[in-house]
């Protein structure tokens, strides 16, 4: 990581501020993160008693939403612009920005970036050079808060059908996936009491803001997804930071130059909101960062969607008239029932020989260890055993990756020799570590073995090739 200073070439003005060059595109454009904090000391005070809380403001991943990066322009200006706001309203916080994740794409005007990656879907897997700079960036300035920013399209084909587009000013939403919840806190209160806040506030501003939600053409109504591959759901679970999004609504062509500016003018005054709710929440923000699970902790690895009691009542917008319609869609299916958990070992034994899996994990910045002491040559570990092919219901493809295609049990533990050179060693004490358990266990619905490329097969009458530490 280049940590060049560059506060003359990029216009960061502001006493406290600088800017830093976290990485590279895959076109070699450089990816400038601008920090801002007030000059009582470094941006890097974690060290400290009581550290000031640090937001990562990461907008751009989608090289074709411009929009979101104005409305981050804007926030950067205003911050070095007029230091007395940051003095008044955001002393104690620290801010990072990197306006622009996707360079590339930006230069394009494509969501993908020059390899034809979607940033925001590469974050289990870091294919992408930009994802890798962002998830090294984040491992060292540990941020508290992370807000992604992005713009969503008003018109969908099969609202369009019945007449409707969407219409709010910003949509937000908070990490979906159930596995962060292994973190006890956080906690779905946290989570209700910033949507609650956030939208009020926006709405005490004149701007009209909703959860983000997903309407499918069969009418299901859903808060977008448990996966685990994109930055708001993965950040959350492998650093620990509260990943939260924000979604400006992109301006239509019959949109005028006001109503354009009043959406960026949204997206701006939602960026303040949270970080004035990162203020106030400092200290809850701060616990979320420092959990580190132990041996033992139930961690969720499989989930399924349970429907609301009442229908969800929605507002839109209608074609013709330009109408407001408030409607009721029962079809509401907003809440994940954890349907299975896994007892955390104390770690997971990777063969050497899988050097695609094990570069991954290194990619994550997971910590390895050397089991070469005396009790490490007999060390208690439990294997998977494949028994049989799952069911049809089972085997059925989904819509990302095939379904856990085989009926696994476990057995053990058993006394085994870990300390020659076959195996890989990885606590799960460490930060993030409950995120192995996610990509790692043959059961785990975000696991691994889904993608062929691992080469952790689940073939029947076969051990599964990682082991649990006891």
């Amino acid at each position: 990581m280049d940590h060049i200073m560059l506060e003359q070439e990029h216009g960061f003005s502001h006493p406290g501020s600088s800017s830093e060059i976290i990485g590279y595109s895959e076109k070699g454009r450089p990816l400038v993160v601008g920090y801002y904090y007030n000059n009582e000391g470094s941006h890097l005070d974690s060290g400290k008693k009581n550290p000031k809380v640090r937001v990562f403001v990461l907008a751009g991943q989608h090289g074709d939403e411009r929009y979101g990066r104005k409305a981050v322009g804007r926030l950067v200006n205003i911050l070095d612009d007029n230091s007395s706001i940051y003095q008044r309203e955001f002393q104690s916080l620290q801010i990072a920005i990197l306006q622009d994740a996707n360079p590339d794409g930006a230069s394009m005007r494509s969501r993908a970036n020059a390899s034809g990656i979607d940033l925001n879907r590469d974050h289990q897997f870091l294919n992408a050079a930009e994802t890798r700079a962002m998830h090294s960036f984040i491992r060292k300035w540990r941020p508290h808060l992370v807000i992604d920013v992005h713009n969503y399209p008003s018109k969908r084909k099969h609202l369009l059908k019945k007449g409707l587009v969407l219409h709010h000013d910003v949509f937000v939403d908070v990490p979906t996936s159930p596995c962060v919840f292994a973190n006890p806190c956080m906690n779905q209160k946290t989570l209700d009491q910033f949507l609650h806040e956030i939208r009020a506030d926006l709405q005490l501003h004149g701007f009209s803001c909703e959860r983000y939600c997903m309407i499918r053409p069969s009418g299901r109504v859903r808060h977008s997804t448990p996966d685990v591959i994109d930055a708001r759901n993965f950040l959350t679970l492998r650093y620990n930071a509260m990943t939260v999004l924000l979604e400006g609504r992109t301006p239509t062509r019959k949109d005028g130059e006001l109503k354009r500016e009043l959406l960026v003018a949204a997206q701006l005054q939602a960026l303040l909101s949270i970080l004035a709710w990162s203020v106030r929440n400092g200290s809850h923000l701060r616990s979320i960062s420092n959990y580190i699970p132990v041996k033992g902790e139930r961690v969720p690895i499989q989930s399924r969607y349970a429907a609301a009691r009442q229908a969800l009542r929605m507002s839109f917008k209608t074609v013709k008239s330009d109408n407001i319609e408030i409607l009721s869609l029962p079809n509401y299916t907003p809440y994940l029932e954890i349907s299975r958990y896994v007892d955390l070992p104390a770690a997971y034994a990777v063969p050497k020989e899988n050097k695609k899996l094990l570069n991954l994990l290194h990619r994550h910045g997971f910590v390895s260890m050397s089991l070469d002491s005396p009790c490490a040559e007999r060390a208690a570990v439990q294997r998977y055993y494949i028994q049989s092919r799952g069911s049809k219901r089972e085997n059925k493809p989904q819509s990302r990756a095939p379904a856990m295609a085989a009926i696994v049990t476990a057995a053990g533990p058993e006394k085994r020799a870990l300390c020659d050179d076959s195996y890989e060693i990885f606590p799960s004490s460490q930060l993030g570590g409950h995120s192995l358990a996610i990509l790692l266990e043959p059961k785990s619905k975000y696991g691994l073995c889904r993608n062929k490329r691992f080469g952790l097969s689940l073939l029947p009458e076969s051990y599964y090739p990682i082991l649990r530490v006891m």
